[in-house]
């Protein structure tokens, strides 16, 4: 058992509510937060910001998902569609595989800075304005969607009111939904909606997020600040937490051992956790972050997203005990998403000469 050494009495809330927010309330909650900060920007909420649209991105991506296969299942059952079929797979594999938002944690007095925080509030509604145009492109895809499900049944059924024509004029205004096109198409209801779709939509999300990111840096290099970045630190913990979930999924570990009667509140098991993760004994944090969750199930996340639950408790508990300096933490991924970007772009250009324009 870890020798505790921050007050029990310490429970950090603020953003261990963002991380552990259930997934049905994330979209409500990035709108609220996105609208409080564009009407008046304040530090305090700011912060905030990293770990809520880190949340969100990751939602967009399971959901995006689960219609890509959905869409994917549908299309496949037309020979000539089955190359577009496998490039949207593949794309979406590396979407969900590589592409995220950098975590990101900051320190209140950072993001006090005007000029960082006018940066800040221009990329938010940068950031909204794209969220908006995703979920009306999303709305039209569902429904280009649903009209080929509803023409596949009548197929199905033998039923006369099934088109081929329009089945087919619906297939191919689907894939266009999927990626982005800029070329003259002569069917109208397939050119209104030419210019973004859905996975370009997701990869410009992710480039507006990088813009908040790289509104941090030269913050990070100033001497003047204060600031103390604890990115190389953070990476190493993190490399070690994923490291040891690795092994637990593989079987290399046994599963830790759930520990209830050593946890009378939350605030020891957030003591714990901290100091499992202060001495690099991965495994008990793990361990403590379970046994926790086990006790109070609203509170410490889910098995999905363990990891920034752990490296949040983290950095709220490194903030208590290091009042005098401004903490940051910039986890970058590798490869840069810059670079996932650009490949994913490419991997649009190949969907697009798969996808015949007529049937």
């Amino acid at each position: 058992m870890p020798d505790l050494g921050v007050s029990q009495n310490y429970h950090p809330t603020r953003l261990l509510h963002v991380i552990t927010m259930n997934n049905e309330y994330i979209e409500d909650a990035w709108q609220t937060h996105s609208r409080n900060l564009i009407d008046e920007i304040n530090p305090a909420d700011s912060v905030k910001t990293f770990l809520l649209f880190r949340r969100l991105f990751k939602e967009i991506r399971r959901r995006l998902s689960i219609f890509v296969h959905e869409t994917c299942h549908c299309l496949s059952m037309d020979n000539r569609f089955r190359q577009t079929v496998s490039q949207f797979v593949h794309m979406l594999n590396i979407l969900m595989e590589n592409l995220d938002c950098t975590l990101v944690f900051v320190d209140e007095n950072i993001m006090s800075i005007n000029q960082l925080l006018i940066k800040h509030r221009l990329i938010i509604s940068e950031l909204n304005e794209n969220y908006g145009n995703y979920m009306s492109k999303k709305a039209l895809a569902i429904d280009c969607l649903d009209s080929i499900k509803a023409n596949l049944k009548l197929q199905s059924l033998g039923e006369r009111g099934y088109d081929k024509f329009v089945s087919n004029e619906q297939k191919i205004h689907m894939c266009k939904h999927l990626y982005s096109k800029s070329c003259k198409i002569i069917r109208v209801k397939i050119a209104r909606h030419i210019h973004t779709y859905l996975f370009f939509q997701v990869i410009t999300l992710a480039e507006s997020y990088s813009k908040l990111v790289h509104n941090l840096l030269p913050v990070a290099r100033d001497s003047t600040m204060n600031v103390r970045n604890l990115s190389a630190e953070f990476t190493l913990t993190f490399k070690g937490l994923n490291d040891f979930l690795s092994d637990l999924r593989s079987g290399k570990e046994d599963q830790p051992t759930i520990e209830k009667n050593n946890l009378p509140n939350r605030d020891t098991a957030i003591a714990y956790i901290f100091q499992c993760l202060h001495s690099n004994t991965y495994s008990n944090a793990i361990k403590y972050l379970r046994s926790a969750r086990s006790l109070w199930p609203d509170d410490f996340g889910d098995e999905h997203n363990e990891i920034d639950v752990v490296l949040t408790i983290f950095y709220e508990s490194l903030k208590r005990t290091h009042t005098a300096t401004n903490l940051l933490v910039i986890l970058h991924q590798n490869p840069p998403v810059a670079d996932i970007c650009h490949r994913l772009y490419d991997l649009n250009l190949k969907i697009l000469s798969s996808t015949p324009d007529s049937l």
